[in-house]
């Protein structure tokens, strides 16, 4: 997280790209993206929920800033439970045009937001920010995801609750040994789940 612009995997262009329209960004699938990807949260959309668009005016004024957009669409109880984790992650990337270019203001020549707040009250106003917060207030998740998800790929198979126990000790070693990624593999290798064959004792 050396630089605004660039640094990780949540500002390579593959993803930036994946995570948006073809014309437009959507700070709405990259949120769940996001969430589902790095931090392991998946989310399922309630039934019912209106298109974005319809939320470009209120009170019969039309609303500019997709953030003042965002808010109108989430104002109703039912979706703030999941715009609240949703919303600062998406909008934290909004700095990043749908080809994952660098930007500071959209095609109106308006200014680009990329400001949110996260569910635990920390604030950010930049790509950057965002994602030290990510680093300090999220990290056992997504080092608990990215070891779930390593290491089912590694035995061929969706984890099970007795597969938690090891995912626990790995989590663990990785805390202990600053985050190695050649510690989270050997400690895969070294596992009951991968050394012997899931249908034999």
């Amino acid at each position: 997280i050396k630089s605004d612009q660039r640094g990780g995997l949540i500002t390579s262009v593959g993803i930036l790209r994946v995570t948006s329209a073809p014309e437009r960004t959507n700070p709405i699938r990259r949120g769940v993206w996001l969430l589902d990807k790095v931090l392991g949260r998946q989310l399922h959309a309630p039934e019912n929920i209106p298109a974005l668009s319809q939320s470009e005016r209120v009170n019969g004024k039309k609303l500019e800033d997709l953030a003042d957009i965002m808010k109108a669409h989430t104002s109703k109880a039912i979706c703030v439970s999941c715009h609240q984790h949703i919303d600062p992650l998406g909008l934290g990337l909004e700095n990043f045009d749908p080809s994952g270019k660098w930007r500071t203001n959209y095609r109106n020549r308006r200014p680009v937001k990329s400001d949110g707040v996260f569910p635990n009250g920390k604030t950010f106003s930049t790509p950057h920010e965002m994602k030290a917060i990510l680093l300090s207030e999220y990290r056992a998740p997504i080092v608990k995801n990215f070891v779930e998800r390593l290491m089912a790929y590694a035995i061929g198979r969706k984890l099970e609750p007795h597969d938690r126990p090891a995912v626990r000790r790995i989590c663990d070693t990785l805390k202990q040994d600053g985050f190695k990624i050649n510690t989270l593999i050997s400690s895969i290798v070294r596992s009951r789940q991968f050394q012997c064959r899931q249908d034999q004792p």
